[in-house]
């Protein structure tokens, strides 16, 4: 099992992982990688063709292949597992020529690219931005300028240029880009291909994806500037939702005529009443960034997995983990009710190696963590979550999208969240075109 950090693919380190309570219950040899991050990972432009720290990933899965068997291992039985930036990162290699046979499985959490920040949507403002803050020419002598300087001046260049032309709050500056090489085309074009070697090879692939069901706290995050006229420990009135919050996403992240249309749909899901108390309201629009970033691109490719007649299909298996920890592994509003964005990692690799020393877990997190690694380990193994004990993870079928919910209870669901669903993945898309 070979583990992809996130971080936005700005931040992030595989040390952060202590992977040894996952490798011991589930039987496994356990990977944590580094690949470049930031400007050094993902700059785009001419002499820096971009997705560095994708090929630096693909490195470490050859150096898996040609050593894992060192370490007890089979080369043949590679699953890569990661989380956000990670998960769409492992989502991406399976969708690159250049890292067929590295890996047969994939385990996205919280990210998959469908997710609208996975792919970078400013290069050029943002190269021009560097260039003008370490005061290079915008010629073909540019990069060559960019190496004078140490990698601070860079990096602190690349933040002031970040901060300077990105306006939305889930806008990652440098991020991978369709280059025409590690991506020959758009994955997402790649997966209407169905006869393409790409996509077969995909379909083949066992797939496993889910999300939080309060990801949305992640974006609450940044509503904390003190210009902001309201608390937002308090909660977050419906007047800013449909005045700024929801606007400012369509604008970022859809370039349509429709706009307006595409605002109003999802008002009318998230923030049709005007009387309504500013705690439900934040809920809401947690709710309203959580599917628009992480559920809804989740469910697409999970469906466009399962459906499919190719004669060598992998399986498809979704999980919704919907636990209120004990303890939050980023800052979370006290009025969100659910698990934030990362908050499923010390249920993966072990509650007592993630949390501060001294957090008491209750026997029930203990149990829902070894439940958890046995289903990412077992799936590691097999392609199946399953072994013979506990709840019964139903596979992913496009004709009842059966799931887990890994929760207070662990209980096998169809159909998720099928009002909220339906708009992105029919009205927005009807809307677009």
């Amino acid at each position: 099992m070979v583990w992809i950090h996130g971080g936005g693919y700005a931040i992030g380190t595989g040390s952060h992982i202590h992977a040894d309570l996952l490798a011991v219950t589930g039987g496994t040899v356990v990977v944590t990688i580094n690949y470049r991050l930031n400007i050094f990972g993902f700059l785009a432009t001419k002499g820096s063709p971009g997705n560095i720290g994708l090929w630096d990933q693909t490195l470490a899965l050859q150096w898996v292949q040609d050593n894992v068997l060192e370490f007890g291992g089979d080369a043949k039985k590679v699953t890569i597992f990661g989380e956000s930036a990670g998960g769409t990162s492992v989502s991406q290699l399976a969708l690159s020529p250049h890292t067929k046979g590295l890996f047969h499985r994939v385990i996205s959490e919280s990210g998959v690219l469908y997710s609208p920040w996975a792919w970078s949507h400013q290069q050029d403002e943002l190269v021009a931005a560097v260039a003008k803050y370490l005061h290079c020419p915008r010629d073909s002598h540019m990069v060559d300028c960019f190496r004078q300087h140490s990698a601070l001046t860079i990096f602190v260049a690349a933040t002031n240029a970040r901060n300077e032309v990105v306006k939305n709050m889930m806008g990652i500056p440098f991020a991978p880009v369709v280059d025409g090489d590690f991506f020959p085309e758009s994955p997402m074009v790649t997966l209407q291909q169905k006869s393409s070697e790409s996509y077969l090879r995909f379909i083949s692939l066992d797939y496993m994806a889910g999300t939080m069901n309060a990801e949305g706290g992640l974006v609450i995050l940044a509503l904390t500037s003190p210009n902001l006229p309201f608390n937002v420990s308090l909660g977050v009135p419906t007047s800013y939702v449909v005045k700024h919050a929801i606007p400012d996403e369509v604008t970022y992240f859809y370039d349509s005529s429709n706009r307006d249309k595409i605002q109003d749909a999802i008002i009318k899901v998230y923030a049709a009443d005007p009387k309504v108390d500013i705690v439900t309201q934040g809920r809401k629009l947690v709710d309203m960034y959580g599917d628009m970033m992480f559920v809804a691109p989740t469910l697409q490719l999970l469906r466009e997995h399962a459906n499919s007649t190719a004669p060598l299909h992998g399986t498809t298996y979704q999980f919704y983990f919907t636990h209120v920890p004990s303890h939050h592994m980023i800052p979370t509003m006290p009025w969100i009710k659910g698990a934030n964005h990362v908050d499923e990692l010390p249920y993966v690799f072990g509650a007592k190696t993630m949390y501060p020393s001294g957090t008491n877990l209750t026997p029930e997190e203990q149990k829902l963590s070894l439940e958890i690694m046995r289903y990412w380990s077992n799936f590691a193994k097999t392609g199946n979550p399953n072994n013979g004990t506990g709840v019964t993870w139903p596979e992913f079928q496009t004709s009842n999208q059966s799931y887990i919910e890994l929760g207070d209870a662990v209980q096998a669901k169809v159909n998720i969240l099928p009002q909220r669903m339906r708009l992105w993945l029919e009205e927005i898309p009807n809307l677009l075109g």
